[in-house]
């Protein structure tokens, strides 16, 4: 069956319209069906339904197609029946399908009737009784042959295991040139099974495995017939019959090339989905194969969305075994293993990972920080925030001054904390900063801001509006302010103003009918102003075709939509932000973010020797330190205690002091607070000296009297302060 690409997808469904409007002419006074022969009452209506959508009587369409799915238990009868139809139609099933279910009043049925036809698919193949009949009818007459070939080709590649059985078995030798021949015919569909099978170790067979890829061709099987031509464990024929086939598909020119690097090379495609092999989307599962000299061709089932890793692994593994000092074939293999394990959905596992195998992380971090910088700067490249974010957790527990920047990738984890994503960035900086760098490095002022923005985190994304109209986005930020936290301004420099006092920035909303000289300012300082260095822009404009469009194509972080409503709003930016790679911020991750960054700030600023300046994170553990968790005010407290500075010591005594402080918190701070002065000494005024004298001379808890004592005694006060305690107590 034909698969349409994204491509001649658009084209067709763009192309659709112009179609209906004349069918709809045409049909204007034919509501019955075109006469197409039908032998059932399933073919029947299923002839109807595609009749009544191609005219587009969208009503009696979806009539038609409830009396198709009332055989939702026979999918291969539904599958035979649709493809009869589009058969006799002359039309291709797959793609009409595609189009009609884009069409709102059709989607709701076109996609439950793909549902059943995909398990048909699935169930026809998967019959072996039928696979062998079809097998030894290749030996009949054309005709005979004609038909077997075209059922072989329904089963696809589950075919070829039995045929290579049959091809093994000396008992058989009469299916053998029929089995060739119709190997040949499947062509790209036996090339997944085929390929395992070059593993096998009879060379007879195996010389007939290697006659067929030559014949197919197809660059994937390239690789696997070098390896053979290059095998000196195999025999003389075999070599020189890869060689041949290499030739005959007209690679020959390949032969004194590493087969490592063409293993590379074609895991490369795997991993982006441009190999001539590739998992079928429609079907629930994707075929593994692997060769077993006793049992023959094995296969194990995952899930479709990770068999391109899976096979990207095992062509590194090649390249690994042929070349072991390959170390891209070792970063390819991570990544891919990344990908696979960030691909799975929940409740899915991968088959072909053996029981307790580690996750990716562990082969990651025993692999070592050059090859996890390696996958962080494919996954930045890539725009994948999922393994990026994978990659960077790896690296914090194996990072240090002494590899952060090792390998050949450039500093990944500099350039991870200009991501677009907020997670990545924490994760970078939080990886940095666990390092406690002793040298200084490019992208090191980026650490601590990142660090208080994690700080700050309450889980609500940033969003800045620019629009014409305040009305407009007066509408907008009443629309979501429980989703987000929306600020604006209807001209650019006055947003940047309402920026400068958020911590980031993530998504910004701006009109096309702004001056184009503003807009063009936005896009500049966005580039060197950190809190909108990773904001992904949405620009309101009135049709795709805008000038604007073409910054689409480069840059991920530009997006184009249409909408006017507040409303339709979310969806755009929901769009957005997955273009550009965010992931999704709750108020419990927020939280976490939120006690990490406190405890590496206190890391940070008990560890003389690192550059990293934490006046940055003032504000922001200040604000904290108002704040209603008291774990986060108590970590918050020790950082600010260690702070050389007066507003931070000023800071830990309001709180303190504050009615609304629990009594051990008060104590934990007027803790913080002798800390600060044993380092720093007295940076308090006169007006919070005498508040905290009060305390020490009058608070009903004696604990917190004592504490407050203690702080009080580290601040080293003149003579005159400490003789009026003494003074005060005084009975004489």
């Amino acid at each position: 069956m034909k698969r349409l690409g994204g491509l001649a997808l658009s084209l067709a469904i763009a192309s659709f319209g112009t179609f209906t409007l004349s069918a709809r002419a045409q049909d204007a006074a034919s509501p019955a069906p075109a006469a197409v022969q039908s032998n059932s009452p399933l073919e029947q209506s299923a002839d109807d339904f595609w009749h009544y959508s191609k005219v587009a009587r969208y009503d009696l369409a979806n009539q038609a197609a409830n009396q198709v799915l009332k055989s939702a238990n026979k999918p291969a009868a539904v599958l035979a029946a649709f493809e009869k139809i589009s058969t006799d139609r002359n039309d291709d099933l797959d793609e009409w399908l595609l189009r009609w279910q884009q069409i709102p009043e059709l989607k709701k049925s076109v996609t439950s009737i793909v549902q059943i036809l995909n398990k048909g698919r699935y169930e026809r193949r998967e019959n072996v009784g039928a696979i062998q009949h079809n097998i030894e009818r290749l030996n009949g007459n054309e005709r005979a042959y004609s038909l077997a070939i075209q059922r072989l080709r329904d089963s696809g590649e589950m075919a070829v295991p039995i045929m290579i059985d049959y091809l093994r078995d000396p008992g058989k030798k009469q299916y053998y040139a029929g089995i060739q021949r119709a190997i040949r015919q499947l062509g790209r569909e036996a090339l997944n099974p085929l390929l395992a099978a070059t593993e096998m170790k009879d060379p007879g067979t195996q010389i007939m495995v290697i006659d067929a890829l030559g014949d197919i061709g197809y660059d994937v099987t390239v690789p696997y017939l070098l390896r053979l031509a290059h095998d000196s464990d195999a025999s003389d024929a075999v070599r020189m019959a890869a060689r041949q086939a290499l030739t005959n598909m007209g690679a020959g020119n390949v032969l004194k090339n590493s087969p490592a690097q063409m293993f590379y090379d074609l895991g490369e495609k795997f991993y982006y989905n441009t190999a001539a092999i590739s998992a079928d989307m429609r079907l629930p599962v994707a075929d593994v194969w692997y060769w077993d000299e006793a049992k023959g061709l094995t296969r194990i089932e995952v899930p479709p969305q990770i068999y391109n890793f899976i096979m990207a692994m095992r062509e590194s593994e090649y390249a690994l075994k042929l070349d072991p000092s390959m170390q891209q074939a070792l970063n390819l293999w991570l990544a891919a293993n990344y990908n696979r394990e960030a691909s799975l959905r929940p409740g899915q596992t991968d088959p072909t990972r053996a029981p307790q195998q580690p996750d990716a992380n562990y082969y990651g971090v025993a692999a070592g920080a050059q090859y996890v910088n390696a996958v962080l700067a494919r996954a930045l490249h890539d725009h994948n925030s999922a393994v990026a974010l994978r990659a960077v957790r790896s690296l914090s527990v194996i990072l240090g001054s002494s590899n952060m920047f090792s390998g050949n990738s450039g500093q990944p984890i500099v350039d991870a904390m200009n991501y677009s994503d907020r997670q990545i960035r924490f994760e970078a900086a939080m990886a940095v900063a666990a390092s406690l760098p002793q040298k200084p490095f490019e992208g090191q002022e980026r650490v601590v801001p990142l660090l208080a923005e994690a700080l700050a985190q309450s889980g609500k994304p940033n969003v800045l509006v620019i629009l014409p109209s305040q009305n407009d986005i007066n509408r907008i930020a009443s629309q979501f302010n429980k989703q987000y936290s929306v600020v604006g301004a209807t001209s650019v420099d006055a947003a940047l103003n309402e920026a400068a006092g958020l911590s980031s920035v993530d998504v910004v909303i701006l009109s096309e009918d702004l001056p184009a000289a503003d807009i063009q300012k936005l896009f500049e300082v966005s580039r060197r102003t950190p809190q909108l260095t990773s904001a992904a822009k949405v620009i309101v404009t009135h049709s795709p075709a805008s000038p604007y469009a073409e910054l689409t194509l480069s840059d991920p972080m530009v997006s184009l939509t249409q909408v006017s409503q507040p409303s339709d709003f979310a969806s755009a930016i929901t769009a957005a932000r997955q273009r550009a790679g965010a992931t999704e911020m709750n108020a419990s991750l927020a939280g976490n973010y939120a006690e990490r960054s406190a405890r590496l700030l206190g890391e940070l600023a008990m560890s003389r020797g690192q550059i990293l300046n934490l006046a940055p994170a003032e504000s922001a553990l200040l604000g904290q330190l108002a704040g209603p968790r008291a774990d986060l005010v108590r970590s918050c407290g020790h950082v600010l205690a260690l702070m050389n500075s007066a507003t931070a010591q000023a800071g830990l005594l309001d709180r303190a002091v504050a009615d609304n402080t629990p009594t051990d918190l008060k104590i934990a701070l007027y803790d913080d607070l002798a800390t600060s002065a044993k380092f720093w000494g007295n940076l308090l005024n006169a007006d919070a000296v005498d508040s905290l004298q009060k305390v020490v001379a009058s608070a009903p808890d004696l604990k917190v009297r004592t504490a407050a004592a203690q702080a009080r005694g580290a601040l080293n006060l003149p003579v005159d302060q400490a003789r009026t305690l003494i003074l005060q107590q005084s009975r004489t």
